[in-house]
């Protein structure tokens, strides 16, 4: 998960390689330990369709801890907003988006949207180890 949280921090929206599966409706608590094994728990390369992304994006706000809890949750909400957006031109799977969609996509990423990607990937470098 941090992998794809960073890459939107970056403002990379590689549609076709952010994914993963799991299912959560962004209740409960969850652990900087919990949150940090995302990467190494869920094969994120193997998922390309609409619904998995949905499902991941679930899955992280569940595994966040509270201090950045509110920061997954806009991070889901935008993408959600993404997500919808791709369903009404008519795209189901994640490498059937084109290079127009992506740079209209991109439209969507807001300054709160950037600040709480940031403040992921800060906790991302502080707490979990990325092996670099």
């Amino acid at each position: 998960m941090h992998r794809m949280i960073a890459a939107l921090a970056g403002g990379m929206l590689s549609l076709a390689g952010l994914a993963a599966c799991g299912d959560g409706n962004g209740s409960g608590g969850g652990s900087t330990e919990e949150f940090c094994a995302l990467d190494e728990t869920i094969e994120f390369e193997s998922i390309d369709n609409l619904d998995d992304f949905d499902s991941a994006l679930d899955v992280g706000v569940d595994a966040a801890p509270d201090e950045i809890k509110d920061d997954i949750e806009i991070v889901r909400d935008t993408m959600n907003q993404l997500t919808d957006q791709l369903r009404e031109d008519g795209v189901e799977d994640l490498t059937d988006i084109t290079e127009e969609q992506a740079r209209t996509l991109q439209d969507l990423s807001t300054a709160e949207f950037e600040d709480a990607s940031e403040n992921i990937q800060q906790f991302i470098e502080d707490n979990c180890d990325t092996g670099s």
